[in-house]
């Protein structure tokens, strides 16, 4: 503990939200430590106030952020670490703000409870600055703050436990080892002055002052609204963790020192339930959530308005048949009336013109838009300024209004708004959009009605004005290598970026997205300005984010389709089928002797893939041996298991197309012409199938043997790589779970499990997995277990020699296919991110190119006669680094093996099943957790210094014949079965 003596020390107030920490700030000011500058007012849910500085509640927010994570985060504890920096530069922001709101204050009185899980970070700060850190932990019952969360922000009572057991967990364990007390929030409320006493006491401090407590009560008992002593377990498994911190941490108040284990212990069980759980409830999840609920909210405004523009539609239409009968009248008293008593034409009736339909459902695409409409007067708007008649007031307001300090509606004043919030104007924000999206608790009061103002001249700036801001945040060589076209041409990049560049969404850098600003901020778009422009000179100091905050993960559930829509779009692809005669089947299957039949989900001769490659070789292998191949596939593509018995099915003989045949065709002619046919069957996907007319033909057909391959885990989920909504390894929770219903696949996994499980007891296969990983994500996930499980590797590996290491960066590479299943939003990202490291060049080798992506393109062909394509790409360019950042488990990874053949060492993401498993038992392997470790790996130069210092060994790789091999094996059995029974 420091002395008392210290020349500086911050009070930091630590804890769950909800849980007193206001209360606890306010009863330790009290006794004289300074608090921030600006802080929070109260409000309804806080009638005292919070007594935290906002500008750092809103920069913890968005560090949360960055660290894809939220201050409503059920799981934030731990928080992922950042890349060093990353974290260097939100330290630098915090250090910095920490000076505005304290300067030198001897006693910084500190409280955000979002810093219970960033404290790390802040005790960084403090340490580098040698000031002495005392940590107050606040504590309340998690039931009462679950109540108290629950009426604030709707939150379910097992949700708000959940982020109660996160941040208490966070406080401990980051305070542990520091000077520190825990404070009952009901002895806090009992006597706050005797708890005030006890802290000053634990810490020794001469900086408080106990005669500073006069009589005024600091803390008040009708703060407390929630009682806590509700029985917690009817929340099950989270309610069992609650209470076991729930007396750790009352212990701890009552200054017992309660043994770390106990709460260590409850921290690995809580980590435990994160792997199962935890990316249900993730930001990311929330944020989709929040996300759809936006836009099933602007698809009811849209029909309101929709109903509004009829009414009056209808209204303007009465009053055009009220005036053209007015007009019909006029005229017929003028027929009949002397001329000079004719009377004056009517004035045209003032109706406020909102433009054409096309215009308004154009503008009402704009969320300010449908803000101001909510709220925005049209009468008052209309009566107070009779210069906007004629046009559209809420456009007006919105556009202009505001700017000339006119009111949208009798309760909101635009100047008292403006005056209370000065910053606005120079920002360019509308004062009422900035007060309905919570800006502040309520307006100002109106003032009376005045002339408005001259509109403020907007500032023009010069095409050089705009370069000399631009310049220093454009990156030339990202532009040119990504904008090919441009390089060619000759122009100069800025030039044309702040011509044109931008209106053609071109990004200026790896960091700014054209798109994502101009869509996420359409006020820019509208006034015509360069998206980089505004960010350096406006937006950046607004919030403004350059980029899609959430990340790729974020932009695939964005546009995530559910199971029917993806299999609708499958049939609409691939168009009607024609039905041949079963005769001409029966035709080509007449005479042969020996067969091989596999099954799979395609036509494994017209598309490149592992399981078509697979598919290949096994067969080549079986025709050597005298066994002509048979396959089949569903004529229509389906993601999932199908429901229709007698589904069209192609089959190819000896590779050629027979044709597309109903099922229970195949099945009759597979019982007929395969008879007496010495047979061996092989399954390799069911995708599209229905099990049981799999099932069906197979036994039809009768194989002396039958393998299963594991070539995904379909047999687990209808999501065949058991990603949560295609974003994340789920772990194949238990059927029926919280977890599967919130997954697209969750529906289909029951139905998905019952074919397989039946095909399995009608079958008997034996059932084959190249790798031990995947057969034990097999087992867990609940598929159907078979009688006789191998396993059979599709490759191995032979030492050829070694090859030394060129002079010059790192070369790094992806091998494959662009895709997001196998990780390369990450590796392209990652590629961005440490772009003009002289360290590293980055390579992808494969047959399609991502032309985003800041990385050389090098074709390289996989083919059934070119198998050996890719590992001589890797020789050849002299690899150093393969980057595998499959998000769903591989069952094999071919891709790592042809990687070692080639002599590169490996770098694989945690959750890529056989990928990290192989990775691990390498030589210079690196399996790491998350996106920022890699980013962090190669930025720390860790990734320049393995590959540097590694053996590089090139390799044989040898391929397996697949069923072949098994099929031979299980005949040499037979035979010597048959000859030991003689």
């Amino acid at each position: 503990m420091t002395s008392a003596g210290t020349a500086r020390a911050v009070y930091l107030v630590l804890g769950m939200h909800r849980s007193g920490t206001s209360a606890l700030t306010k009863a330790l000011a009290a006794l004289g430590p300074d608090l921030p500058a600006h802080t929070m007012p109260g409000d309804e849910h806080n009638e005292a106030g919070y007594f935290e500085s906002w500008p750092i509640a809103v920069l913890n927010d968005q560090w949360l952020r960055a660290a894809h994570s939220a201050w409503d985060d059920p799981f934030a504890f731990p928080l992922e670490p950042l890349p060093a920096v990353l974290n260097e530069a939100w330290v630098r922001k915090a250090s910095d703000l920490f000076d505005e709101e304290f300067g030198q204050a001897p006693r910084p009185l500190l409280k955000d409870p979002r810093i219970s899980l960033l404290a790390p970070a802040w005790f960084e700060l403090f340490d580098r600055r040698d000031i002495a850190v005392r940590n107050v932990i606040s504590m309340r019952r998690p039931i009462a703050v679950a109540k108290s969360l629950q009426r604030r922000d709707g939150f379910a009572l097992e949700r708000g436990v959940l982020i109660w057991i996160s941040y208490m967990l966070a406080a401990e364990r980051h305070s542990r080892g520091r000077a520190r007390i825990f404070v009952s929030y009901e002895q806090l409320l009992e006597d706050w002055r005797a708890q005030a006493l006890r802290v000053a006491a634990a810490f020794g401090e001469e900086g408080l002052d106990a005669s500073k407590l006069g009589q005024e009560e600091a803390v008040s008992k009708a703060l407390r609204h929630h009682a806590g002593d509700d029985d917690l377990s009817g929340l099950g498994e989270t309610g069992q963790l609650a209470a076991r911190l729930t007396d750790w941490m009352e212990r701890a108040c009552a200054d017992a020192a309660p043994p770390a284990e106990e709460i260590d212990a409850i921290a690995a069980d809580f980590a435990a339930l994160k792997r199962r759980l935890g990316g249900l409830v993730s930001p990311i999840a929330r944020d989709l959530d929040q996300t759809r609920a936006d836009l099933l909210f602007q698809r009811q405004l849209v029909d309101f308005q929709r109903n509004r523009l009829e009414n009056e539609v209808r209204a303007v239409a009465a009053e055009l048949h009220a005036v053209r009968a007015e007009r019909d009248e006029l005229a017929r008293r003028l027929q009949a009336a002397p001329a000079a008593d004719a009377p004056a034409a009517p004035s045209r009736v003032d109706i406020a013109g909102y433009g054409p339909p096309d215009q308004l459902i154009e503008r009402f695409h704009r969320p300010e838009y449908r803000e101001v409409w909510t709220a925005l007067d049209p009468e008052f708007y209309l009566a107070s300024y009779p210069d906007v008649r004629g046009f559209d007031p809420v456009a007006h307001y919105l556009e202009v209004g505001w700017r000339e300090g006119r009111d949208p509606n009798p309760w909101f004043s635009t100047r008292a708004y403006l005056e209370a919030k000065p910053q606005l104007g120079p920002l360019g924000i509308n004062p009422l959009v900035d007060y309905l999206r919570g800006g502040m608790d309520a307006p100002p009061k109106p003032r009376p009605p005045s002339a408005p103002v001259a509109p403020a001249a907007r500032q023009s700036t010069s095409f050089d004005e705009q370069r000399a801001v631009v310049e220093p945040a454009f990156d030339r060589d990202y532009y040119l290598d990504l904008y090919v076209d441009i390089a060619q041409s000759g122009a100069d990049p800025l030039t044309h970026y702040l011509e044109s560049g931008w209106r053609e969404g071109r990004d200026p850098s790896p960091a700014f997205s054209t798109r994502h600003y101009l869509e996420a901020y359409p006020e820019v778009a509208d006034a015509d300005i360069n998206p980089l422009y505004h960010y350096l000179t406006i937006g950046r100091a607004a919030g403004y984010r350059p980029r899609p905050h959430l990340g790729w993960r974020y932009d695939i559930l964005e546009k995530l389709q559910d199971v029917e829509a993806r299999t609708a779009w499958a049939a609409k692809k691939r168009g009607p089928v024609e039905i041949r005669d079963p005769h001409i089947l029966r035709e080509a299957l007449a005479g042969l002797a020996k067969a091989h039949l596999t099954v799979s989900h395609d036509d494994f001769t017209d598309k490149v893939g592992g399981v078509q490659l697979c598919i290949a070789r096994e067969g080549a292998a079986l025709r050597e041996a005298g066994r002509a191949h048979i396959h089949i596939f569903p004529s229509v593509p389906a993601p999932v298991l199908i429901e229709d018995r007698d589904y069209p099915i192609a089959v190819l003989v000896e590779g050629r197309m027979v044709g597309d045949f109903r099922a229970g065709d195949v099945r009759q002619v597979a019982a007929e012409a395969l008879a007496g046919v010495d047979l061996t069957a092989a399954i390799h996907n069911l995708l599209g199938h229905q099990a049981d007319a799999v099932a069906e033909i197979v036994e039809a057909a009768a194989p002396s043997e039958t393998f299963f391959w594991v070539h995904d885990f379909a047999a687990v989920c209808a999501g065949y790589t058991l990603l949560r909504n295609d974003v994340e390894f789920c772990g194949a929770p238990p059927v029926g779970s919280t977890a599967c219903g919130l997954c697209i696949y969750g529906g289909h996994r029951v139905r998905h499990m019952e074919g397989y499980r039946r095909l399995f007891e009608r079958l008997s296969p034996t059932l084959v997995s190249p790798s031990q990983a995947a057969l034990d994500i097999w087992r867990k996930g609940g598929a159907p277990r078979a009688a006789v499980e191998i396993v059979h590797p599709h490759a191995t590996l032979t030492p050829r020699g070694e090859r030394s290491r060129r002079k010059g960066p790192v070369v790094v590479a992806f091998l494959g296919l662009p895709v997001s299943h196998k990780g390369w939003p990450a590796y392209r990202d990652l590629a961005a991110k440490v772009r003009g490291d002289e360290r590293y060049e980055f390579y992808q080798l494969g047959d399609a190119p991502d032309p985003s992506a800041p990385v050389e393109f090098r074709r390289v062909a996989i083919a059934p006669d070119h198998l050996d394509a890719m590992y001589k790409a890797v020789e050849a360019l002299q690899v150093d680094l393969v980057v595998i950042w499959s998000i769903c488990p591989e069952t094999f990874c071919l891709t790592a093996f042809e990687a070692q053949a080639g002599g590169a060492g490996l770098v694989a993401f945690a959750d890529s099943g056989n990928a990290a498993a192989v990775t691990a038992a390498t030589e210079a392997g690196v399996v790491l957790g998350s996106e920022a470790e890699l980013v962090e790996f190669f930025a720390s130069g860790r990734a320049a210094e393995i590959a540097e210092g590694r053996r590089r060994t090139l390799h044989d790789l040898t391929l397996s014949r697949m069923s072949a091999d098994l099929a031979e094996a299980a005949g040499a059995a037979r035979r010597r079965r048959d000859m030991g029974a003689r």
